[in-house]
């Protein structure tokens, strides 16, 4: 029988072997709260940003049996994108069969969010969210469009902050996915530098959750040179994201074979030599030269086995695989395996269409990345997450509700646009706390005469009937607004006048709220 001593150091060993405590970086490495080296095995499951609102693969098989087949091969990781327009829908996700997943019949798709962070914490398993798209349809180029904007995604992302801030699976943000097109790096534009929009958004997350990594992709064209969309992070030296909170950055560059798109390098006379000082050119030279830690959020294939591809394509393509597997491997760097789907149409997925079987020579090739004593340990069980609207009754150990409801409100209109020949913008609603009292926002009402396009951000979109909105609570300030603290809500909405109209008749809990509209602020 093992000595308490020697139980206690293997528990040590495997809480270090895959890193306890709020990550941050040193140099180039990730390590934990007592600096020790953190190890991961990544690996992407998508869906939720898909009109599915949920993973693949639910519709055969348990999130539960997924995860421990995960956890089983060694992986204790997962990178896993999402839409901001699941955060508003009012569908439900696509959960399958009722026997595999009764558990997450009838929930909406962020509290299947939710139950996929709790069950991978149980097993051990860290989180990267990753903004992948705005909607259900496709990526985007830029970080906003016309129906989601850069303040709907900021709101999003530090929603998703809050509500998991005491939920140490979640790791990190990977902020958004393969900017592309026209998308610059260190250029100053404020519509298309990526880079001082993502110190915006990641500035917004630390405010909220400092403990959190912030994973910044890179462009697809920096000085008219293109690379792969988001992998191109050559303009990260002279103009390196700057983030409020120090050792929080990760640059996370995405990089593929011939199977998704024949690159020119493919083609080169001395491929796949040529590899190396072609990612060192773009993303490789920022792990070393130790300016951050590089974490390869993407990279997969369908042919990984050189002998086995008869192809041309097919054979480059597990060559450059092999090439960038060893290169990863030799030099120490984190990855996340794209991916676990089957159904991805350019690489395929580690699963079979059968959605259970492996394939054996993708998960060998992984295996030459993943060290020994990784194997991740349970996470201790978080403090109850702040639940989405309708919100219970407050408790007696919850701030009263102030006996007047003695607010400052203001309202702007911005991102104009017309569409269809009526006017559209986007609105924001900022209400203060003018009273002496915390002051908990269970639902706002307001008359406003627009026709919403979308949903909202910063409170639960309830109705919208003849002009007369109502919005919940979301999850913001379940402890109460304190004296003078503001709270936002927007959203985009149509309207038929030149100038957008202005929001009466506040009612705040179900009582008519006193408005100091002397107050009244522009941001």
């Amino acid at each position: 029988m093992k000595s308490l001593w020697t139980y206690l150091g293997l528990l040590w060993l495997a809480g270090a072997a895959h890193g306890a405590g709020g990550w941050h970086t040193a140099g180039n490495r990730i390590v934990d709260d007592q600096d020790r080296p953190v190890q991961f095995n990544g690996l992407n499951w998508f869906g939720f940003e898909t009109s599915n609102y949920a993973p693949h693969g639910l519709w055969s098989t348990s999130m539960d049996s997924f995860l421990d087949q995960m956890a089983r091969l060694g992986f204790n990781l997962l990178r896993v994108p999402w839409c901001n327009e699941m955060l508003h829908t009012d569908r439900l996700p696509n959960v399958g069969a009722d026997q595999a997943n009764r558990d997450l019949k009838g929930k909406r798709p962020i509290e299947v969010l939710d139950a996929l962070i709790e069950k991978a914490g149980r097993r051990g398993m860290r989180i990267v969210l990753d903004r992948h798209r705005p909607d259900a349809n496709q990526q985007s180029e830029l970080w906003y469009t016309r129906g989601v904007s850069e303040e709907q995604w900021i709101a999003d992302w530090v929603f998703l902050a809050r509500r998991y801030r005491h939920q140490p699976a979640v790791v990190g943000a990977d902020l958004h996915n393969e900017p592309h097109g026209p998308a610059t790096w260190g250029s100053g534009d404020l519509k298309t530098d990526w880079r001082l929009a993502a110190e915006r958004c990641g500035n917004a997350i630390l405010a909220v959750q400092p403990d959190w990594l912030i994973f910044v992709e890179g462009v697809e064209k920096y000085r008219n040179e293109s690379y792969w969309w988001g992998g191109n992070l050559a303009g990260a030296a002279a103009a390196p994201v700057r983030l409020s909170v120090p050792h929080r950055l990760v640059y996370a560059p995405h990089d593929y074979g011939p199977g998704v798109f024949g690159q020119p390098w493919f083609k080169a006379a001395d491929f796949p030599a040529n590899l190396p000082a072609l990612w060192n050119k773009h993303w490789a030279y920022l792990h070393h030269q130790q300016l951050a830690p590089i974490w390869l959020g993407e990279f997969g294939a369908r042919n990984v086995t050189v002998a086995a591809a008869r192809a041309p394509q097919a054979r480059t393509e597990a060559q450059w695989i092999n090439v960038l597997v060893d290169y990863i491997g030799a030099n120490k760097m984190y990855w996340a395996f794209w991916c676990w789907n089957p159904n991805s149409g350019d690489t395929g997925g580690l699963l079979r269409d059968d959605w259970k079987t492996i394939h054996d020579d993708k998960l060998r090739l992984l295996q030459r990345l993943m060290q020994p004593g990784s194997t991740a340990t349970p996470l201790a069980t978080p403090a109850p997450l702040v639940e989405a609207a309708p919100l219970v009754a407050p408790s007696a150990a919850t701030p009263p509700v102030a006996q007047t409801n003695h607010i400052a409100v203001a309202c702007d209109a911005g991102n104009v646009w017309q569409e269809n020949g009526r006017h559209c913008a986007t609105f924001h609603i900022y209400i203060t706390n003018a009273g002496a009292e915390p002051l908990l926002i269970e639902k706002l009402e307001f008359d406003l005469p627009v026709t919403l396009k979308g949903g909202a951000w910063g409170g639960q979109l309830q109705t919208d009937r003849g002009g007369h909105l109502v919005f919940a609570n979301a999850g913001y300030n379940a402890n109460g607004l304190q004296p003078g603290e503001k709270f936002e809500l927007g959203f985009n909405a149509a309207f038929d006048a030149r100038t957008a109209p202005a929001p009466r008749n506040f009612r705040l809990n179900g009582a008519p709220a006193v408005v100091d509209r002397a107050k009244d602020e522009k941001r």
